[in-house]
């Protein structure tokens, strides 16, 4: 039954996509996306399955790219992505009576140049593959107000270099409003959101 719904829905999206080409000559493609997949959603699910006494936080990673058409089969612009996680905890001291936390964060952002080539549009379904290089921060920090504990710890990445290549298709919705989808090596292994055209 969910197979069939499924396979429903695909073929009602594809219906309302498949009126007019999407990537055009000279357009601007404005997207906005969320991943899934990533080392950061890794380690928040083993450390929840593990134990209740962890608290852990995830947002993203979150996408938000900009797209010219430079031909009607190539497209540069720029990717932005960024994601945190937190992973907090406490225990007791040794008399059990004084409680100490211990709190760590991870937050990568990163800024690509990047190029997309529309390999084999048809009418509203835009598949493509793209390619980013630029610039990638990671920051890991650790405090904690235990005081045999470690020092206050902030390490950062020390080559800021940022790639990603991934292949995805948009599916248009309604007017320049297309759903679009990515898998490959980027922040997370899989992207799901919007795209709004903008043009003619």
């Amino acid at each position: 039954m969910n197979r069939h719904l499924a396979t429903l829905l695909l073929l009602l999206v594809l219906s309302l996509g498949a009126k007019a080409q999407y990537f055009r000559l000279e357009n601007h493609y404005i997207t906005a996306g969320y991943g899934f997949g990533s080392f950061i959603q890794a380690i928040q699910s083993e450390v929840d399955d593990v134990t209740s006494t962890y608290s852990t936080s995830a947002t993203g990673p979150v996408y938000l790219k900009y797209e010219h058409a430079l031909t009607g089969k190539f497209g540069i612009g720029v990717a932005v992505a960024y994601a945190n996680f937190g992973f907090d905890y406490t225990e007791k001291d040794a008399s059990g009576t004084t409680t100490y936390s211990h709190e760590t964060d991870y937050t990568t952002f990163s800024i690509l140049a990047r190029m997309n080539w529309h390999f084999a549009e048809k009418e509203g379904f835009d598949p493509y593959i793209g390619v980013g290089l630029g610039y990638r921060d990671g920051n890991w920090t650790y405090k904690t107000n235990d005081p045999d504990g470690s020092d206050e710890i902030n390490y950062s990445v020390s080559f800021p270099f940022g790639f990603e290549t991934t292949i995805g298709a948009r599916i248009r919705l309604s007017g320049g409003l297309a759903a679009y989808t990515e898998i490959g090596l980027a922040k997370s292994v899989v992207q799901l959101g919007l795209t709004q055209r903008i043009g003619r």
